[in-house]
């Protein structure tokens, strides 16, 4: 996650949180092709951590 932080803007932030079982995610961004940009980086991550974890078999 840190590489994705590192190559926002100055303007724009992402938060991202865990309440019970929840994960949240806060995007704020200067304009709105930064918004989706940030917005689809995220799910795609989220996305593939999920995937990772259903696939997996312990």
């Amino acid at each position: 996650m840190l590489p994705d932080l590192r190559n926002l803007q100055d303007k724009d932030k992402v938060e991202i949180s865990l309440q019970d079982s929840a994960i949240f995610f806060r995007v704020q961004a200067a304009d709105l092709a930064s918004l989706r940009a940030n917005i689809n980086s995220y799910l795609r991550l989220a996305d593939a951590a999920y995937r990772c974890i259903s696939n997996s078999t312990l």
